[in-house]
């Protein structure tokens, strides 16, 4: 998954559907801005991007 700080994704995972700002990538972790919370995604568990 290529994704930098900043750029606005939709991401698919195997349990939800997530939208919202990348804020940062470590190693295989997004961590992804949505409305005041951040969270942290898995990108091994990720089956589809969108924009």
């Amino acid at each position: 998954m290529i994704a930098s700080r900043g750029t606005i994704l939709g991401v698919k995972t195997t349990e939800a559907a997530y939208y919202g700002t990348v804020s940062m990538v470590c190693g295989y972790e997004v961590f992804m801005s949505i409305g005041d919370r951040v969270l942290s995604i898995d990108s091994r568990e990720v089956i589809g991007i969108f924009e």
